[in-house]
């Protein structure tokens, strides 16, 4: 089994674990090296750094952040485009990278009450300090929606919270969008905190156009994209994902070659147990050495 993992979650965004349990769990099945990206903050690095020296395991500060990228591809007409872009190896404390958070925590607060506003529409009533019960660590999203829903009985579990057409998966619900940095101050925000900036699980690139679009021309649109990032600075290509396909993966390594950038390695695990497809050690398809020794070149892992 490869022993590096570089996109996990904590409780200090939508994980279900504590820092300290993700580095352990990760120790106990064999990894090596870790990153955790959490969405949109890094108040868990902290914790994570020192589980790491605790547990034995290299663990690599990391974010992940929700952008957007308005942008004319060659061919087709203008549209948004909507990613996540991992952060590697940055600095926390950077003071730029923090306000840039804090701005967006305000928007993630705004979201939420407009779903909260949305739920009670349908006869849901939720209260801010019920989702806050239910929000590990303060970082309220639709996670914490999903959790009261499970409390509550009206779905089996928080993936099912997320699925389910009258609740999170509701046309109204998903219509509600956060506003996102841009893919070119998410570069900007990581070079300036010393990292480097990856694409995550590119085949969950969305678009306002996406539901037109054959496979052909989704991927079209995909590799323009990735193309149009390696400008922006982009150093590698998340090309091996739990739900990518050995097909798949060879189409994003072949991408990550003509750029001349790297390929990555990660799981996007939220917890034990939650979303079991997506957890550590449960890919589809897997690097090959040469493509796992690099990252450990990259990385200065021993």
């Amino acid at each position: 089994m490869t022993d590096i993992d570089l996109h996990l979650h904590t409780v200090y965004s939508d994980g279900a674990e504590t820092p300290e349990t993700v580095v352990k769990r990760a120790a106990e099945l064999g990894f090596k090296t870790i990153a955790i990206t959490d969405h949109d903050g890094t108040g868990g690095i902290a914790e994570a750094l020192e589980a790491g020296k605790k547990y034995g395991v290299r663990v690599i500060p990391g974010i992940e952040l929700s952008s957007e990228y308005k942008c004319v591809l060659p061919g087709f007409d203008e549209d948004i485009y909507f990613m996540h872009i991992l952060g590697y190896d940055i600095d926390p404390e950077n003071e730029a990278l923090q306000r840039e958070l804090v701005s967006v925590m305000e928007r993630r607060a705004f979201r939420n009450e407009q779903i909260r506003q949305a739920f009670i529409k349908k006869g849901i009533e939720i209260s801010r300090e019920e989702l806050l019960e239910n929000t590990p660590d303060d970082f309220v999203g639709k996670v914490s929606f999903a959790r009261v829903f499970v409390k509550r009985g009206l779905c089996e579990s928080v993936p099912a919270a997320f699925k389910s057409p009258e609740l999170l998966a509701s046309p109204d619900i998903k219509a509600i969008r956060k506003d996102k940095i841009s893919a070119e101050r998410a570069f900007e925000l990581i070079s300036g905190a010393g990292g480097m900036a990856f694409f995550a699980h590119p085949f969950q690139l969305s678009y306002t156009k996406k539901a037109l679009d054959d496979d052909s021309v989704y991927r079209k649109k995909l590799r323009l994209i990735l193309e149009k990032f390696r400008e922006l600075g982009m150093a590698g290509i998340e090309c091996c994902y739990p739900t990518h396909s050995e097909e798949q993966m060879q189409f994003l390594l072949g991408i990550a070659d003509g750029l001349g950038i790297a390929a990555s390695r990660g799981s996007d695990d939220h917890g034990k147990g939650v979303r079991p497809d997506k957890q550590m050690g449960t890919f589809r398809a897997e690097l090959p050495e040469e493509r796992i020794l690099r990252i450990k070149e990259i990385f200065s892992i021993k």
